[in-house]
């Protein structure tokens, strides 16, 4: 499982896995055990099922 370090993401290209170039599909999304206003995506590759959690920051609300 590889852990990519959070960035801002405004692309709609889908996520292709880094190990054998197959399509990423979203298998999970929970809340970052340490780090606020952060979530943790986990892909798995549809061809290999490798996986891939990927940490995105939450952006403020304006309640």
């Amino acid at each position: 499982m590889k852990h990519i370090e959070p960035k801002e993401t405004t692309s709609l290209a889908p996520l292709l896995c880094q190990r054998c170039g197959g399509l990423m599909r979203l298998i999970g999304s929970e809340p970052h055990p340490t780090e606020a206003k952060t979530d943790l995506l986990t892909y798995s590759c549809t061809a290999c099922e490798d996986f891939l959690v990927l940490p995105i920051s939450i952006p403020a609300t304006n309640a």
